[in-house]
């Protein structure tokens, strides 16, 4: 008996059942484990034999977990295996719960990482490689390709141990081109463009300060193409596609080297995003006015010697897509 006419039971997981010693028999009225107390259901009375303490101690262990979810004092600590609330406190602290998120972004960044990586190898790329390319560790980039694997998000060559962006990765993208909706409305007038010029017709948008191809439209009796394709990303500032838009838009407003582009509407470049390709786009708006894509062509160098005579042709293209967005011509005043 301790002062206070309590008993004291010790169980050998370290726990001590507290009770109040009456009628010699304990009704146990906590647990202790160091800092932290756990109360057993109110309805229990049992004597404090080693049976006992057996039978009961799982009771007051189910009554610990259930306060779970309660945030726990900060500094206090538990025996393993057991969580609770600091004994006399509802100080919360979401140190637990905060590096649970922490570790799951890490762990989705990662993630990310790895794919953007694969995308860059469209050969495919060893465990060697996606560790020099990412700098991740190979036991993580294990982990994280078995789960990707399993999802069908990436795919691995048996014979020549390379792994590569798998078919979802291609479902998922196809459903993002599917929701932008200039994509949509640009379809009909894109087509009659690569007709009419019988080149590769392109539509680019902007996406975190980049330009992506989201749709292209191919000649089909040209043998020899420039290689732009859904999906290509390039800075914003380079190549006809690239000026088109960065031109209309507000920090492109004060590069020197843009205000032609506005002036004329359009863009020209030669064999300046990769030798040999050279290309003309124009600036398509929504309903706001803001310019949200650009349209044109690419061609080689050598098929289009003075760019400058498909022009009108690609502005007209611009005009109907951004008509379909809502976009109207200003009046004059």
């Amino acid at each position: 008996m301790v002062p206070g006419n309590r008993s004291v039971a010790m169980h050998r997981s370290g726990c001590r059942w507290i009770g109040d010693g009456s009628d010699g028999r304990d009704a146990p009225r906590e647990v202790e484990s160091g800092p932290l107390t756990a109360r057993p259901p109110a309805s229990y009375r049992g004597r404090l034999t080693v049976r006992g303490s057996r039978s009961t101690l799982p009771r007051a262990n189910v009554e610990v977990r259930s306060r779970q979810e309660a945030p726990r004092a900060s500094g206090s600590r538990c025996m393993p295996g057991m969580r609770g609330v600091r004994k006399g406190s509802n100080v919360a602290n979401d140190e637990d719960g905060g590096g649970k998120r922490a570790s799951g972004s890490r762990t989705l960044a990662r993630g990310l990482a790895l794919l953007t990586a694969l995308g860059d190898h469209a050969d495919g790329a060893t465990v060697s490689g996606l560790a020099d390319a990412t700098g991740l560790d190979r036991a993580v980039l294990y982990r994280l390709l078995e789960t990707l694997t399993a999802e069908g998000f990436v795919t691995r060559d048996a014979e020549t141990r390379k792994y590569r962006l798998g078919l979802s990765m291609l479902e998922l993208g196809v459903r993002a081109a599917q929701g932008l909706e200039v994509r949509r409305l640009a379809g009909p007038p894109l087509k009659a463009l690569s007709e009419d010029t019988n080149e590769t017709a392109c539509l680019a948008v902007r996406d975190r300060g980049d330009l992506v191809v989201v749709e292209v439209i191919e000649p089909g009796d040209r043998f020899v193409q420039v290689n732009y394709r859904v999906g290509f990303r390039h800075e914003l500032g380079v190549a006809a596609h690239g000026k088109a838009l960065l031109a209309f838009l507000p920090e492109g407003a004060r590069i020197a080297d843009l205000q032609s582009v506005r002036q004329r509407g359009v863009a020209y470049t030669r064999d300046e995003l990769e030798p040999g390709a050279s290309g003309v786009a124009a600036p398509v708006f929504d309903h706001t006015g803001r310019a949200v894509a650009a349209v044109g062509i690419v061609a080689p160098t050598a098929r289009l010697p003075e760019p400058e005579t498909i022009a009108l042709r690609v502005l007209r293209s611009a005009r109907e897509i951004s008509e379909r967005l809502g976009w109207r011509p200003r009046r004059a005043t």
